[in-house]
This record gives C-alpha cells, structure tokens and sequence, in this order.
C-alpha cells in the first residue's frame, strides 16, 4: 500500500495537514487547530459555541450567494431555478477575491475549539473553498477556459435552457431571458480572448479548433438543438402562451443566437487561429507553470508539485506494467506486444462486440458484485441507477459519456452510454467502468449524500475531484478485492483502464509543466489504448489539452485513499472495520483530501478515547467500584 503524500503521524502531522488545507493565507484560523488536536483549558462555553456556528454558518450563507450566481451546476444540484446569468471571468475573480477576505476574516475570528468535529470539517473545506478560488484570480491572462468546449461558460446556459420546465410561473421568461444571454456570452468570450491577445497570450490551436467544431456542431444539431421548444414539455401551459413565447424564442434564435454563434465563429476561424499558438501547455506562457500548479492542487486537493505528480504517475505505472507482465503469463498470452493487443480485440469483439451490448455488460458486472456489497458497506441504495443512450445534444456535452447526477430532488444518477463506449478499449474495460462509475463507484457515494441528513448542504453539494474521481478509482480497485476480475479480458481491461488514468496523469504533467508535443503525449497514452491513434488525440485534446490539471485527479486521489486506508489498517490492527471505515468516508461528502485525512486522525483519537473509557468502565465492574468521572477532550 502506497505510503499518504500527508501521512499522519500523530498531532503534529495533523497541524501540517490543515496547513495544507487552508494555504498561507489561512494560517490564522487554524493556529487553534480545532477538535482534532488536544484543547486547551477551560473548554468552551454553550455559548461560545453558538457564537462559532453563528458564525460559520454566516460564511457558508455569503460563500453560496456567490457561488449560486457562478455556478450553475450547483445550482442544478441544489434542485434550484437559475436566475442569474454567467458571471465573466473578471468579474467572477473579483468577487472570488472579495469573498475570500470577507469571510476569512470571519472565519479567523471564529473559535474553532467551540465546533463539533463536523462543523470543524465543514470549515476546514470552506477555507479551503475559498482560498482556491481567491488564487485563481491571479492567473487570469493564462486562463482559456472559457474558450475550452469541456468548461466553457455556454454549457451553463445550454443546460439551464434545455432543462427549463415552462409549466413553472415564470418558465418561459426564464427560458427567453438565458436564450438571449447566448450573445452576450459569446461577446465577452471574444473581448476576453482580444485583452489577452494585447498582452500576447494566445490559446492553443488545438483549443480553438474544439471551440469551432463545438460550435457547427451545435448548430448542426437542428431540431434537437437546445433552443428548439419541445411543445411536450409545456403541457399544462396556457396554448396563447405557448404559442406566444414559441414565436418569440424562434425569432430570438434566427435573429440573435445564430447570427451571434457565426460572428463568433467567424472571428475564431479568420482572426483568431492564424494567430494562435502552435504550442500545447500551460508551461510557454509567463506564469504558466504556477498556473498550472495551482490547476493541479485545485483538481487534487492535494499540495502536491508537478514533478510529484509526474513521479506518482510514472510509479503507477510500473506497477501496472508489471501486473500486466504477470496476467499474459498467466494467461499463456505469448508474442510482442502488438500480438496480445490483437488477441485481446478478439476476445473483446466475440465478448462485446458493439456498443449495443455494452448496457448488458453493465448490468452482469453489477449482478455479480452486488451480493458482495453488504461485507464492505453498511449502505443500502433505494434507487438503481438509470443506463441509457446519450442524446445528439449530450453526445456533444460530454463525448466519453459518464454518471451524472440529475438534481437533489432526483438522487437516482444516470449513466450516459455514448459511442465512444463502443470503441475497443471501453468494451475491453466494461466491467471496471461499471464498478468504476455504478457500484461501489460513484453511484453508491452520490446515492448515500441526498439520503444523510447529516451531512450539510456545502458538503453534500461541493465538487472536489480529488475526491469523488479518486473514490470512483479506489472502487474498482476495491472489486479486484472482492474477486470481480476472473475473466482474462476483465482483468486485463481494468489494468488497460487504470493504466490510461495514470496515463493521463503523465501527460498531463508532461504537456502542462514539462513541455512535452502533443506527438509525445499522444504516444503515451496509446501505449495504454487499444484504439486508433486519431481516438487516442481526441482525448488527448478534451481531456488535457483544453483541461489542464484535471485528468490526473483520478489516480492521485485513489492513491491518497488507499493510502489513508492502509494507515488506518496498520494504526487498529485486528480492530480495523473496513465496513466502518467506508461509511466514515462516505459521510464526509466530496472534500479537500487532507481535510479527510484530518478527520481519519480524529476518528482514530475518538476510538482510542472510547476504547480506555469502556476498558475503565470494565475495570471498575470488576473492581465493583463506579468508574472515575473524568473530562476528556472531545
């Protein structure tokens, strides 16, 4: 078991993992340390407890007003109705920057000792909420997201207009009030990309070239562009009404969206590409790579430096490439390389042979694993999640497919099936994609966040990749555990599909901070790929060209869960809970990682802390005497 990048030894590691948490700029917040070191006398009063969660919780109200108005996947989440249009870039860093001193300041005057550990948690991921956002301001001239298909400003509003329900009081205004909001979008995307170009930043050209084409394709969508009233989703509504809004939505689009998208187009094709960078990276810009780091630790959660996660990544794949070495000679796989690539296509199109059968493929996965569930989880799922085929319009938002979430009125995820899970590598990979993105993946933990009450909105609602990707990896590495991977193919697709992640990790870090080609990244990650070469760019284009310091969240958080895991294995002893332990981690919800190491210290102080009153309580039984009454520290 790999050792933590923050392993925790005793308290004075735990003061440098919420250091980690909460950056130079939350230093003073944490000089209390909170309920996971020793307090000090006297402890805190009822009152200087409310006074803390007061306080608290004031902070969380002032970070979701912000953060309901930039973000509208959270809003989705929230099961709310967006009201507020996408702020721009410059506006969001500022008020990031605003929010970040208002309520720090907040946050440090608040008496971290007089919170339960849960509240103390909740703070720890606020901060560091914050102080990520606030840091992200300083890289703005590096910054093209905006222009990314993957995080641009435009797939907000798609979703909010494609989603809006007209039978709501004021449904179709909203519906017409986001439409219009498409131009305005797309004018402050071109004047951010020409202030950067004054200053000499240009996008790569692979980035503008997946914005062109992301464009013609939405407007090549025809009717099942997002614009394009569905009648049926306005049943209930007045027919005047429908008719009315119908009118006025069709004469938006002709008039503003469409002209607004080719202009934009146009300014891109002829302006822009000609003159935009024939470099991939974040590392040929000045700042580049600081930006990129920052990406890295935004993504991760984790302190950790590019050099770091390059060697993580090339460690990660040693030992696969040895396991890999082990299964074809297990296996009697016998020639080069390219010859048990052709044998192992042939098992996959014989097993799986189209995308057609990969829902089937799905479902058996998941029929086997099932009874073996109940033996590492306490949690019970209500709701299966729902398999079906991707829309033309989500063909285009998200490619390679994946689990979403609907909103929090619907805690039943859906897993989009694309035609890229028909390529090979997806059907060689389908029993590690399910435990993966289903159970005990990323199904099973979203299914348990609506259902604990326990555990707060900012938590149940925040999105750390570190985390939740790193779970979904640390899931199916879990049903290797329980015997899941005996047919050869499923073995060696769950090696294929962990080694591209690491992959992917490589890359990244080699494209962004080493200065790699796009050739050599492409290269890499075919070694780990069984597609085409022009499958192989594509991804290599969404995932890390146009996503910098995301693609590697996966494997560096599956590695820090494990790693917490053996740490607290070697810690209990014969007392460790597995059971335990997972549902622990799952009540935490999608928080900074060195917060959930954090948490795993305390929860290691409380079970030694109860493990020495029962041994007293049974002492003094025997003894005949009532057990001491003595203080201890929470």
């Amino acid at each position: 078991m790999q050792s933590p990048l923050f392993p925790p030894r005793g308290r004075a590691a735990l003061t440098r993992i919420a250091r980690v948490v909460t950056s130079v700029v939350a230093m003073t917040v944490l000089s209390s340390c909170g309920p996971f070191v020793s307090r000090p006398a006297p402890p805190p009063s009822p009152t200087d407890s409310i006074v803390a969660r007061s306080r608290l919780n004031a902070g969380l109200v002032e970070y979701f007003t912000f953060a309901l108005a930039e973000t509208s996947e959270l809003v989705t989440a929230s099961g709310l109705r967006p009201n507020a249009l996408p702020l721009s870039a410059r506006e969001v860093g500022r008020q990031a920057t605003q929010l970040e001193q208002r309520v720090g300041r907040l946050l440090d005057r608040t008496n971290s000792n007089a919170l339960t550990p849960g509240e103390y948690l909740t703070l720890l991921s606020l901060r560091w909420e914050l102080t990520s956002r606030a840091e992200a301001t300083a890289f703005y001239w590096t910054d093209f997201s905006e222009l990314a298909p993957p995080t641009t400003p435009l797939r907000g509003l798609i979703e909010t207009i494609r989603r809006n329900p007209f039978a709501e009081i004021g449904g179709p205004e909203r519906y017409l009030f986001f439409l219009d909001a498409i131009p305005l979008t797309l004018e402050r995307m071109q004047a951010g990309l020409l202030e950067r170009e004054q200053r000499g930043y240009f996008a790569p050209r692979e980035t503008v070239e997946s914005a062109i084409s992301f464009l013609a394709r939405l407007q090549s969508l025809g009717p099942a562009a997002p614009w394009q009233v569905d009648t049926s989703r306005a049943a209930g509504v007045d027919t005047a009404l429908v008719a009315r809004f119908t009118e006025e939505s069709r004469t938006s689009v002709e008039q503003r969206v469409v002209p607004a998208i080719d202009s934009f187009v146009r300014f891109l094709r002829r302006d822009y590409l000609p003159k935009a960078s024939t470099r991939v990276g974040l590392w040929q810009y000045p700042g580049g790579r600081e930006h990129y780091r920052h990406l890295l630790r935004r993504y991760s959660s984790l302190e950790i430096t590019s050099d770091e996660a390059h060697r993580v990544g090339i460690a990660e794949l040693r030992r696969i490439d040895s396991t890999m070495a082990t299964l074809r000679d297990r296996f009697g796989w016998s020639g080069d390389v390219a010859a048990v690539r052709d044998t192992l296509r042939r098992m996959v199109d014989a097993l799986r042979p189209n995308v057609d059968a990969v829902p089937e493929a799905l479902a058996e996965a998941q029929q086997r694993v099932e009874p073996e569930l109940p033996s590492r989880f306490t949690v019970a799922l209500s709701r299966a999640p729902t398999l079906r085929r991707a829309s033309p319009l989500e063909e285009l938002l998200w490619p390679s497919g994946g689990y979403t979430v609907r909103n929090a009125a619907d805690s039943s995820g859906v897993l989009l099936i694309t035609e890229r899970w028909g390529l090979l590598s997806t059907r060689a990979s389908i029993a590690s994609l399910s435990f993966r993105m289903l159970r005990p993946g990323s199904h099973l933990r979203t299914e348990h966040l609506p259902r604990n009450d326990t555990i707060p909105p900012f938590r149940r609602l925040h999105v750390n990749d570190g985390f939740s990707e790193g779970w979904s990896q640390y899931a199916a590495s879990l049903a290797g555990e329980m015997g899941m991977y005996t047919r050869p193919v499923d073995a060696y697709g769950r090696l294929l599909d962990e080694g591209f992640a690491a992959a992917l990790l490589v890359v990244d870090t080699g494209i962004h901070h080493l200065s790699w080609t796009r050739e050599q990244g492409r290269e890499f990650l075919a070694r780990y790929s069984l597609d085409s070469d022009a499958t192989v760019d594509s991804i290599l284009i969404e995932q890390v060209i146009n996503e910098p310091g995301r693609a590697g969240a996966a494997i560096l958080g599956a590695r820090e869960i494990g790693a917490m895991r053996g740490w607290m294995q070697q810690s209990l002893g014969r007392d460790f809970d597995l059971r335990a332990w997972h549902d622990q981690l799952l009540s935490l919800g999608a928080v900074p990682l060195p917060a959930v190491a954090a948490h795993f210290e305390w929860w290691l102080y409380d079970l030694e802390r109860r493990g020495r009153a029962a041994d007293a309580a049974s002492k003094a039984a025997q003894d005949g005497k009532p057990a001491p009454r003595k203080k201890v520290p929470r």
